[in-house]
């Protein structure tokens, strides 16, 4: 059996994946972990080329059934994740 807590597949996954293993995920909510995973998909993703994330997660609230993220959801996280990127790059500079 395998057991995943955040994984990352296609290119600049390896950077997705190490970044997302530092993750304290046993201590977040469901939805401040797809904040922060939107966020890191954000930052390693190259900006040329669009992508689309998929998420679905197992937890309590899903009664430990695989179910995907509704779209609604994820798009809130993709926003609230590239806004924090924006003002990390304006305290940056």
């Amino acid at each position: 059996m395998h057991q995943y807590n955040a994984t990352a597949v296609g290119k600049g996954r390896q950077a997705a994946k190490n970044e997302l293993e530092k993750l304290k995920l046993d201590r977040m909510t469901c939805k401040e972990a797809l904040f922060s995973a939107a966020k890191i998909l954000h930052q390693v993703h190259d900006e040329e080329k669009a992508f689309e994330l998929e998420v679905a997660w197992i937890s309590a609230d899903t009664d430990y059934v695989f179910t995907r993220v509704s779209n609604e959801e994820v798009a809130e996280a993709e926003q609230a994740a590239k806004a924090a990127i924006e003002a990390e790059d304006m305290d940056d500079d």
